[in-house]
């Protein structure tokens, strides 16, 4: 049999997935796993397109280039939060970034998915960090669309 594999969430899509379950054919031989966990939504296209409107911004504020500061923010912001997330992620960080020189590791960095694999309550926070930091270092971030903030960061959770 083919493994199933979906999202459920309303009382149709329980009764559906009961249904499977009833007609399976049990021999007493052959053995069935049933797995369920909750999903966790990643992040929002709302975010996604926050995080690139402020690399711009911050990009036209300090003379770097929209590609440079993602991958800073990558890696002073969404490295971290991954090292602390992600089972097995820190100590392969660690390895690596005892390698390499700075410029490598950005060179490895900008290579990584790292935002994209980040959920909402991650990439929520990456955000508020980034933003934070970004002022911190003089270039402060604007919500030049207040709906597009508040649809990336308002209900993050």
């Amino acid at each position: 049999m083919k493994p199933i594999k979906h999202p459920f969430n309303t009382e149709r899509h329980r009764q559906i997935i009961l249904a499977i379950v009833k007609n399976l054919k049990l021999d007493g031989e052959k053995p069935y796993e049933i797995n369920i966990s909750e999903v966790i939504r990643k992040r929002k296209d709302s975010q996604s397109r926050l995080f690139h409107v402020w690399c711009s911004e911050i990009s036209k504020q300090s003379g770097d280039t929209k590609d440079e500061v993602k991958v800073l923010c990558k890696l002073d912001y969404g490295i971290p939060i991954l090292c602390r997330d992600t089972e097995g992620f820190g100590t392969t960080w660690e390895r690596i970034k005892s390698k390499l020189s700075y410029l490598d590791l950005l060179f490895a960095v900008e290579q990584w998915d790292v935002t994209s694999i980040l959920n909402v309550s991650q990439m929520a926070e990456l955000l508020t960090k980034m933003q934070m930091g970004w002022a911190i270092k003089g270039y402060p971030v604007q919500s030049i669309n207040e709906t597009l903030y508040y649809e990336a960061l308002g209900n993050a959770a």
